[in-house]
């Protein structure tokens, strides 16, 4: 989403409203995020989503869904997007300085659900990979239906050697989505669920 506005004085009220939903360093558990930027985007261009794997190769209905989550959109009344910084005592595994967190919330024009197929991805793709090399595993995320928790690593090792948390919620026309990077699970799932708590609980 661009920067630029073409929004009504009602729909850039509702980003704004919108926009406060966003997880801060502040309300943030644990102190997870250190320090965000925030960008607010006009209406008229499209909300779309993204899920980039490297390494393993997905098995046919998984890799489906994948492409359905890389390339569907709805048309955008407006949203916010969220860059953070993230403590590096969240971060697990081998993430180093790809750690990092990405959130967003926006208007639809038209209602379309661009989470329900995360929440999908779990069952749909399981465990895959070379059982002598790189394997992702795909979990759900207790408590944010439409998430998932993605680890690739190689097999016999303990830890990931990559780690992400991406989901979020619709309701209505509107949407939260958070995605992280090389955080710990816990506290990936602890922030998600809390992401998704600050958006039910806005105003309307």
């Amino acid at each position: 989403m661009g920067a630029g506005s073409d929004l009504t004085d009602e729909q850039e009220e509702r980003v704004e409203a919108l926009e406060d939903v966003l997880l801060t360093p502040q309300t943030a558990p644990d102190g997870v995020f250190t320090d965000m930027e925030t960008q607010v985007g006009g209406g008229g261009e499209p909300i779309s989503t993204s899920l980039n794997l490297t390494g393993v190769t997905p098995p046919g209905a998984c890799a489906d869904l994948i492409e359905q989550i890389n390339t569907q959109q709805a048309p955008g009344l407006g949203g916010a997007l969220a860059q953070y910084e993230v403590d590096p005592a969240a971060v697990t595994g081998l993430a180093g300085s790809q750690a990092g967190a990405f959130g967003m919330v926006a208007v639809t024009d038209d209602g379309t659900d661009l989470l329900a197929p995360f929440g999908k991805l779990a069952d749909t793709c399981g465990t895959f990979g070379d059982p002598d090399g790189v394997e992702a595993a795909f979990t759900k995320v207790p408590g944010v239906p439409d998430a998932v928790h993605i680890a690739l690593g190689n097999s016999g090792m303990d830890t990931a050697l990559f780690t992400m948390t991406v989901g979020g919620v619709t309701d209505g026309d509107e949407l939260v989505y958070l995605g992280m990077v090389g955080l710990d699970e816990e506290i990936a799932a602890e922030t998600l669920r809390a992401q998704v708590e600050a958006f039910e609980a806005r105003e309307r």
